[in-house]
This record gives C-alpha cells, structure tokens and sequence, in this order.
C-alpha cells in the first residue's frame, strides 16, 4: 500500500506541477489585454492617416479579433485549469484518506 500511495503521490504533484504550467499560460494569454490597447491605438491613428490608411484599418482590425480570440482561449485554459487542481486536490485527499485507514 505504501507504493501505491507512494505513486499516487508522484501522480498527484505531477498533476499539480501540470496546473501551475496551465496558470502561467493562462496569466500569458491575459496579456492580451495589453495588446488590445495597442491596437485600439492603432486603429485611433490608421484613421488620421492617408496613405494606407484602409490596408492599416484591416490588419489593426484582425489584430483586435485576434486578441479577443486569445483572451477567450485563455479563459478556457484558465477554467480547464481550476477543474484540474480541484480533481489534483481531491484526489490527493482521497490518498492521504486512504493510507490513514490502512495504517
């Protein structure tokens, strides 16, 4: 029993140490806020512009749906990753639970 707590263990952390790298890509992709600044900016300026000003207008507008697609993958990531650390949690509770009855 002592293995198997011992793997669980391992499995368990590993889970967890997963959740943090799934918080460090979520935070990232919140960034995106940041860039959606940018190019509201962008699209600001491409208006007082004449030369190219319709080609600046497309590709600030792309960069904009671009960002908001980001920002939603990241909620996604965000909720994916609560979801795991409380099943990484649980799961640790249930073997910690476990190895006290064995003992």
């Amino acid at each position: 029993m002592n293995t198997e707590k011992t793997l669980l263990d391992k499995v368990a952390n590993a889970l967890l140490d997963k959740a943090d790298d799934c918080f460090d890509a979520a935070y990232t992709q919140h960034e995106v806020d940041t860039q959606c600044d940018i190019a509201a900016r962008q699209l600001d300026n491409a208006d007082g512009q004449n030369a190219n000003r319709e080609n600046q207008r497309e590709i600030t507008i792309r960069q904009h749906e671009g960002a908001d697609k980001l920002g939603a993958s990241a909620d996604i990531i965000r909720a994916l990753d609560h979801a795991l650390s409380d099943d990484t949690l649980e799961i640790k509770s249930d073997v910690e639970w476990v190895a006290g009855r064995n003992r």
